[in-house]
């Protein structure tokens, strides 16, 4: 699997490259006058970059003494990335069903129950949340502000059977990610994102309803969130079969397992390589390329739709 995200990687890789040097192909000017307002804009940029670039490991969220994780660099907004795959919003509307919208919980007390949006508002405090959220591929999205419901409380609410060791999470367009009970009972932080913190449901390109762990990278918070397994043994998700860690934890850098973590730096580090030299919007696009390039292969070989997904 590991070979097929190279050949995703590569393939945008080349494409991005072919899109920058196309579109700057144009003559050199024969002569620059430092003192056009063009020039001073190019400079100004050039120094915002480089000052961007500096920045990693700095300050978060404007606390001083609040820093980056390692190997972390802030970004200007929240990034979207995604598969590619679309979800079938006849089955999955949160948007137009609203307080109607119900998550299946497994492996509860009776062996599963629906809970809607609404019973979750009217039984459990809806309050504001604010994070900063870090992807394992190296961005951080300082002072995100959602409102929603604290995990602890929804476990108190849904009373899940006490063998659990995992929580499995199911998305509507296929993908899956565990959270480790230790990792989710030792987070006070952990929420259900109801919202954002205008009252309205996050938008479909961020995922609707969804887990929110402060503590863990961002691949272990589903989008389009449709089931919660509380499970009494550990299973893998899309990414971890992929060689993420199994367990995601900010403050420990667990982005790779060991088997894997060679390759998966050696594509990070050649992605970062963008960002660098060539600013942050080709960074952006090759990352946004190379997940829909994934999701093609993730479409065409079937890995959403292996048969120890099918055994749940």
């Amino acid at each position: 699997m590991l070979v097929l995200v190279g050949i995703a990687v590569s393939v945008t890789a080349a494409f991005t490259a072919l899109f920058y040097v196309r579109s700057n192909d144009h003559p050199a000017p024969t002569k620059i006058d430092l003192n056009a307002s063009s020039v001073q804009k190019e400079i100004s940029i050039k120094k915002k970059l480089q000052e961007r670039h500096q920045s990693r490991g700095k300050t978060s969220s404007g606390n001083p003494d609040a820093k980056l994780p390692v190997g972390q660099f802030a970004a200007k907004s929240w990034v979207v990335l995604d598969l590619g795959i679309q979800i079938d919003l006849s089955k999955y509307d949160p948007w137009e069903q609203g307080d109607d919208f119900a998550l299946r919980v497994c492996g509860v007390e009776g062996g599963q129950k629906d809970v809607t949006v609404g019973e979750i508002k009217r039984q459990l405090k809806v309050r504001p949340e604010n994070m900063d959220w870090h992807c394992v591929t190296g961005w951080s999205t300082l002072g995100l502000r959602f409102k929603g419901v604290r995990m602890a409380d929804f476990i108190e609410l849904v009373k899940p059977q006490e063998n659990w060791v995992c929580l499995w999470q199911v998305s509507a367009d296929g993908y899956t990610t565990p959270i480790m009970r230790e990792d989710l009972e030792s987070d006070p932080d952990a929420f259900i994102a109801l919202s954002d913190d205008e009252g309205k449901l996050l938008p479909i390109e961020h995922g609707g309803i969804r887990l929110v762990t402060p503590s863990l990278f961002g691949w272990k918070s589903a989008k389009y969130l449709t089931e919660l397994h509380f499970l009494p043994y550990y299973r893998n998700g899309f990414w971890e079969n992929l060689g993420c860690h199994k367990r995601g934890r900010v403050k420990f850098d667990e982005r790779w397992d060991a088997k894997s973590e060679g390759v998966w730096k050696w594509l990070i580090w050649m992605g970062d390589q963008y960002r660098i030299w060539l600013g942050p919007r080709v960074y952006y696009f090759n990352m946004w390329a190379g997940a829909k390039v994934l999701g093609w292969f993730t479409r065409l070989f079937h890995l959403f739709t292996t048969e120890d997904e099918k055994r749940n």
